[in-house]
This record gives structure tokens, sequence and C-alpha cells, in this order.
């Protein structure tokens, strides 16, 4: 695919991906109510990764490498393009950051559709095979497909309650659906950091660093789009067919599900006794955290400078325009803001 047509695709999948997501019930805020403060810090930030990690001549598979999920990138790509037009970046020259990461994306993605309307697949045909060839699956009874619902909806709490609504994607990621023909599909819930330490301390105690549930529908209908977002035409807890789980078992599902709940409701009291200075602070170090791997590879510390912090000290959040939109017009102006090619930038 050429650069012209991998940058329209996602721009074109971008756009229904931010359609119909409520950004006024975002915790703790809207993507836009802070950022502006320091996304020209950012994007210097990443155009510093970009170019040492451009001079080592590293390729772009092991660059995908140390991204932590496809959605993760797709998370940088806007705010990145935000800040270099803050910078007043030339066109061109912002396209070729910007493409830099699409491919880094086009690499870890094993996706032929660049729109990501319709799946987010994380591995390849190969991988499919030897993992459906060899896993230990099981065949649901009710009180476990209820249970795996469960175990599905409280560990994305989790998620939520570790790195916040805006960067869910830290934590986790949906691969699928792997379509392997029948009617049969594979989805695969990636919680692959339920243990930030460097975030949350308190995670220590936490007895699982990495749960994958993977599940086998029968005619569901599934459709995963740009943010870990699934849609289905069937219910998914009656079409699940089998089941294997990974990193706990199967026989402690209830007792699992109640560690899980229970941690998640200490989270969220941990995140709400903090005051709003540290909320802040928060969620400049949750930013960075997710590129950790990356900074790391371009020889850079990953931990936010102190000029970040000051700039959002004393700080109150910006009013969030977005609630006086519907969410059609929010999408339409998202995918102008995040075209690199594109000069308009609202009054953020």
């Amino acid at each position: 695919m050429d650069d012209k047509s991998l940058l329209n695709d996602f721009l074109k999948g971008l756009k229904k991906g931010v359609s119909g997501v409520e950004m006024g019930v975002l915790r703790p805020w809207g993507p836009f109510q802070l950022e502006p403060y320091f996304l020209d810090l950012w994007a210097k930030k990443l155009i510093e990764a970009v170019d040492k990690i451009q001079a080592k001549k590293i390729k772009f598979s092991e660059v995908a490498k140390n991204f932590p999920s496809n959605a993760v990138i797709r998370d940088v790509f806007g705010y990145f393009v935000i800040g270099m037009k803050i910078l007043k970046i030339p066109k061109k020259d912002r396209a070729n950051y910007a493409l830099f990461l699409l491919k880094v994306l086009q690499e870890r993605s094993k996706s032929k559709d660049f729109t990501f309307l319709k799946e987010n697949l994380v591995l390849s045909k190969n991988k499919v095979t030897k993992l459906i060839k060899n896993k230990k699956w099981q065949k649901p009874t009710e009180v476990q497909r209820t249970n795996i619902g469960i175990l599905a909806a409280s560990l994305r709490n989790l998620i939520w309650s570790l790195y916040t609504d805006i960067f869910v994607n830290t934590g986790f990621e949906i691969s699928g659906p792997h379509n392997l023909g029948k009617g049969s599909q594979l989805v695969i819930r990636n919680f692959f950091n339920l243990k930030p330490v460097e975030i949350w301390s308190e995670t220590k105690k936490f007895p699982y660093k990495k749960i994958k549930i993977y599940t086998l529908y029968q005619n569901a209908g599934i459709k995963i789009i740009m943010f870990n977002r699934v849609f289905s035409k069937k219910s998914l807890k009656e079409t699940l067919e089998k089941f294997a789980l990974e990193g706990i078992s199967s026989l402690d599902l209830e007792k699992i599900n109640s560690k899980v709940m229970s941690y998640t409701a200490e989270q969220e009291k941990r995140f709400d006794k903090l005051d709003f200075e540290a909320k802040k602070d928060l969620y400049i170090k949750i930013k960075h955290y997710a590129l950790k791997d990356f900074f790391k590879l371009a020889g850079m510390d990953w931990q936010p400078d102190k000029a970040f912090y000051q700039r959002v000290k004393g700080k109150e959040l910006i009013p969030s325009k977005d609630l006086k939109l519907k969410p059609d017009q929010v999408a339409e102006i998202y995918v102008r803001i995040f075209d690199p090619m594109d000069d308009f930038l609202p009054d953020l």
C-alpha cells in the first residue's frame, strides 16, 4: 500500500472509530481538556525519539515490538499530529513523522484493511492455526458462559481504574475476529499489564500480571473497530462455543472474579483520593508510560521531563467544546485535526 492510501484509509477508519463516542463521559476528563498545555512538548519528544530510531536504522519490525498494542499507536498518532501543528512543523515533515507511526502499525497489524473497521488482527494466520490446534479448549457450561463475560468486563474495569479511560490500550488489547470458516470466529482478550508498578506501586500485591481470554464464537457476526470497540449481531454469551484461559484456572472463575472486582474497587478509591494536582501529574506519567519501551529503544528516558508537570501546575481543565457538538460533528473535526496534510487546528 502506498503512503497516500495508508494515510487516507487510516483517517477513514478514525472517523468511524471516533463517531458515537461520548467524550464528555470519559474519566477523569475529555481528551483535549489537559493535553493542549503540553502537546508541543510531547511532539518534540516524539520527534526526537523517531529521529534517533531512524538514525540507528532500526527496522519497523523491531520498533513494532516496542509498542504495547495496535491501539496505542493509533492513540499516539492523533496527539502527535496536533503537537506538530502547534509547533508549525511543515506539512511534508508532519506527514513523514505520521507515516513513520503508520508503518510501524502496518508492521504490527496482521490486518490488510487499514481502516480497522472490521478487525484488529495481532496474530498471523499460521499462529492462529497453531493456537487452535494446541490450546486446551473447553465447552462452557451455562455458569461458565456467565462467568467468562463477568471476567472480561471486570478486567476491563480494572484496566480503566489503572490507566483511566484515555489510556486503556496501555494494558489491554482485543485481537480478532479471526475468521475460521463456517461462521466460527476467534477473539482474544489480552490483559497484558495488570501490574504497572511504575505507576501504582500498590499493584505489586495483585496476584495476576497477565490474563488472556481465548474465545471461539459461532455465527456471532463480530466486528472490532479502531479503538478496541466490539460489535456483534448476536449475543456473545449465547454464541460462545469454546474458551481457553491463560494466566488463571477456569476452575476458580468465581473466586477470580471476586478478587478482580474487589481489587478494582480498591483501585478506584485509590484514584479518587488523589487531589486534582496529583491526578494531572498521574495523567502525564501514564501517557509517557504507554511508550516506555519505545523511548528506551530510542535511548531516551521514558519518564516525563519536569517541564510537562510545570505546564499543568495550577491550571484548570480546559472546557470541552465537544459537549456542544453531535458525535458525527466531533468525528468530522477530529479527522481534520489528525490529518497531517491539513493545517486546520481549532482553538483548543
